[in-house]
């Protein structure tokens, strides 16, 4: 998939629902082998999730595990996160604004949002 994606210009943004997995979620925006490891990895530029739970799971293990040279999208210099699902709930959107907050200034975290309403409900807070 990497190399297909490369030979046609296009970014690599695997849904992490097809696995739900921190170890492959790693393995999949790997860029360059690791000194544990001699597998480059998918070289994708992020990574897509369906719920907030893959999402957490993933930014808090970030540290340690990801570094930005290695799992980052190169274009942005940060992480690069795509929740597909819209966040309706008060409780769900204070949660991903947490998420947002504490990952700020490493990680991208955009959004599929297709009501105007969802939208000012989010801006709001």
């Amino acid at each position: 998939m990497r190399s297909t994606c490369q030979a046609l210009g296009v970014d690599l943004r695997p849904h992490v629902k097809t696995h739900k997995s921190v170890e492959l979620s790693e393995l999949t925006l790997r860029k360059f082998a690791t000194y544990d490891s001699q597998f480059e990895g998918g070289g994708a530029v992020g990574l897509c999730f369906q719920v907030l739970d893959e999402l957490q799971a993933v930014l808090s293990n970030l540290q340690g595990r990801f570094t930005i040279e290695n799992h980052g999208n190169p274009k942005l210099g940060m992480y690069d996160f795509f929740l597909t699902s819209q966040v309706t709930s008060p409780f769900k959107i204070d949660r991903l604004l947490d998420l947002v907050k504490g990952s700020q200034g490493t990680t991208l975290i955009s959004l599929l949002v297709d009501d105007e309403r969802n939208l000012g409900e989010i801006a709001e807070r």
